[in-house]
């Protein structure tokens, strides 16, 4: 049964695949083999819930290596990530979510989604809690879209956050770059052409 899913798998022939991995699991379903064969399919599926449970069996029972499970299990949260589509179904899969993962390599997918739905303070919330610390470019970006469609009240309180920043790092580049933006698009000329020229001065190959 084993080597016919393996097979099914190669096709992608999904339901063949599907009959022989629910023989074999009728058998012995702690097999090494089938639970690497199970992950196959769930990834091949996007089943995330799925392809981390049988990541974490492979993981107990020393069959994958560190590598292969944080490969996996990044896939499954971003995978994951990608479902949510509200606020309820994002705060249920950050739950899931290590906060190692939250504060490095899926920081700027998480404030990515908080601002393709709309969440615009949680996304400037988001980013001021984790860019200080990161200095994640890839964060910038949804921070500025959110205050962008903020009110003017919140996106001049968001600007004058975003400046404190400078404090600790007044050479990053990327975010005297972004204050530029966001000071242009307020008109306030005189600070845009400041933050502009000196993210210039420091890196005039930035895009």
């Amino acid at each position: 049964y084993l080597l016919l899913a393996d097979s099914a798998l190669s096709r992608r022939d999904y339901p063949a695949a599907e009959q022989s991995l629910t023989a074999a699991t009728q058998i012995n379903p702690n097999l090494t083999r089938l639970v690497r064969l199970q992950l196959r399919y769930a990834f091949d599926h996007g089943n995330a819930l799925d392809a981390l449970d049988k990541t974490e069996k492979l993981v107990k029972s020393g069959a994958l290596s560190d590598y292969e499970a944080q490969q996996y299990q990044e896939w499954a949260y971003r995978r994951l990530l990608a479902l949510a589509n509200d606020q309820r179904g994002l705060k249920a899969c950050l739950k899931r979510i290590p906060e190692t993962l939250q504060n490095g390599e899926l920081c700027a997918a998480i404030a990515d989604k908080y601002q393709h739905l709309g969440l615009y303070t949680q996304a400037v919330k988001w980013v001021d809690r984790h860019y200080p610390q990161n200095r994640q470019e890839e964060l910038l970006e949804p921070f500025s879209q959110s205050v962008q469609l903020m009110d003017e009240k919140d996106q001049r309180k968001a600007i004058d956050m975003a400046d404190a920043w400078l404090k600790d790092k007044p050479d990053d580049a990327s975010l005297l770059r972004c204050l530029g933006q966001l000071a242009y698009s307020k008109e306030l000329w005189g600070k845009a052409q400041g933050y502009l020229e000196a993210s210039i001065a420091i890196n005039p190959t930035l895009p």
